[in-house]
């Protein structure tokens, strides 16, 4: 009922925390096709969940988290489950192997160039702060 509600409203991001749970399966479907349905028109949706299916077959990407840190952010259509579950318990760390790469810049940013390089060059102290500790 929350869903519907806030879908009623036009929204430009849902943000939705296992928005399926205690829900029988043919609700569970519902609320999947209505997400996908305010994907397929524009609306972006951050979904929280822990089911590895659900999110392959929902997300575009995904962030990993394992104890408060990002391991790691992929493809949906180019990941594994196993991928997914070795990030989630911290044995893979895609930010260490991938440190070579920069981060890419979301197309739809509104940030000026000055202002990613300031994000930038703050990431980078935060990052020699915590190898120091």
């Amino acid at each position: 009922m929350l869903v519907g509600r806030e879908i009623e409203s036009g929204p430009n991001v849902i943000v939705t925390a296992y928005p399926v749970r205690g829900l029988d399966i043919n609700s569970s479907y519902l609320i999947y096709d209505i997400l996908n349905e305010q994907k397929k028109k524009g609306v972006g949706v951050l979904f929280v969940g822990e089911d590895l299916d659900v999110m392959l077959a929902l997300c575009d990407k995904i962030m990993v988290l394992c104890h408060g840190k990002v391991m790691g952010i992929v493809h949906a259509s180019k990941t594994t489950k196993e991928e997914l579950g070795l990030m989630m318990t911290g044995a893979i760390n895609l930010n260490i192997e991938h440190a070579d790469k920069k981060l890419g810049i979301a197309k739809d940013s509104s940030l000026s160039d000055e202002e990613w390089n300031n994000l930038n060059e703050a990431g980078k102290g935060a990052d020699k702060n915590e190898k120091q500790q």
